[in-house]
């Protein structure tokens, strides 16, 4: 300790203090529970309280070796437990790493929506393509294990474009598909059809750009399963992203535009010039998307990353043909699905 210099010598204090708080937090947590019931532990936890009143080198000596006892037994549940918690479906992230072929498909059907998402990402990461079979076996072999995408964000980061060549690639994708299904049925629970409608995003922006098309999905009514065929009788909803048109009107073409937004194609290539410095629409392109296409008695939904100001004369238009605009300022707060 002399050759250390005094800052040093504070840092290290501040780590032995911390380790023996963490020590003694241990044991008095573990000591409130059924584990006192051991004889050996419920031993060594009255030899380390009746040592601990002296100083004497020889109290000190018992005191650790109590300690390094009950940490032992303590360890060794923490196994049981840990080994029991895997059996049951959690913790099955941390069971891949230690031993990919000890996961069977009973833990995984019993694994909670957090344990197998982290659970896909680790296997994606390490190529691991039996448990994303088993995984995606899950998905099919009962559908209310699916997990919906909590936000956009997590929809991004996880989808990837089929790819035939690629097994683990493949499985990753059936999978980011069938949360797909399960997200777009679940906002259809909570949205109105509205035929006619528009939902735009004018930002250069790819959050925007998907958050707009899931909702212009949402308040369609094609199948999102089975039979993907344009209906004539089902509602679709406009989609205007990137400066073009697209009319969402069946799943084929939902997934196409999803592609090409999480790959930025046509974000790049066909953004509107009507942006600002930073990337947000200005008030003239909201304005010509209103002339040019929102109809009488149509509903016109905005995603910007600004507030939106409208001239009094263009709302009176639009109160007028008794049509609406919805303003959805896009954040990062906002973005939960």
């Amino acid at each position: 300790r002399g050759k250390l210099s005094k800052s040093k010598r504070s840092g290290k204090m501040k780590v032995n203090q911390r380790q023996l708080v963490n020590s003694v937090a241990e044991i008095l947590i573990w000591a409130r529970t059924s584990l006192m019931f051991n004889k050996s532990f419920a031993a060594a936890y009255e030899g380390l309280l009746s040592s601990s009143g002296s100083l004497s080198q020889e109290s000190m000596e018992k005191a650790k070796a109590c300690l390094h006892k009950m940490q032992t037994i303590i360890r060794q549940e923490r196994k049981l437990y840990n080994a029991y918690a895997r059996e049951q479906g959690f913790m099955l992230s941390d069971l891949l790493q230690l031993n990919r072929d000890a996961i069977t498909m009973g833990q995984i059907k019993r694994g909670k929506s957090g344990d197998i998402g982290k659970l896909t990402r680790l296997a994606t990461k390490f190529s691991a393509t039996k448990v994303l079979q088993m995984i995606n076996l899950r998905f099919a072999s009962d559908p209310s294990k699916i997990t919906r995408f909590e936000s956009v964000s997590s929809l991004v980061a996880s989808w990837t474009p089929p790819k035939t060549d690629d097994e683990v690639k493949r499985f990753e994708h059936d999978i980011a598909e069938a949360r797909l299904r399960a997200t777009l049925q679940y906002l259809r629970s909570l949205a109105e059809p509205r035929d006619g409608s528009i939902v735009a995003s004018i930002d250069k922006n790819r959050g925007n750009h998907v958050a707009a098309l899931l909702i212009a999905a949402s308040m369609s009514t094609w199948k999102v399963d089975g039979d993907h065929e344009v209906s004539s009788e089902a509602i679709a909803c406009r989609l205007y992203a990137g400066g073009v048109m697209h009319m969402v009107d069946s799943y084929e073409k939902f997934v196409n535009l999803l592609n090409g937004f999480v790959a930025e194609t046509m974000v790049t290539e066909t953004a509107p010039s009507m942006t600002d410095d930073r990337g947000n629409a200005t008030t003239k392109a909201v304005i010509n998307l209103i002339d040019r296409h929102l109809q009488p008695k149509q509903a016109l939904l905005v995603f910007t990353g600004k507030n939106l100001v409208l001239p009094a004369g263009v709302m009176t238009k639009v109160t007028a043909q008794e049509s609406t605009i919805h303003c959805h300022n896009a954040d990062d707060l906002q973005e939960r699905l």
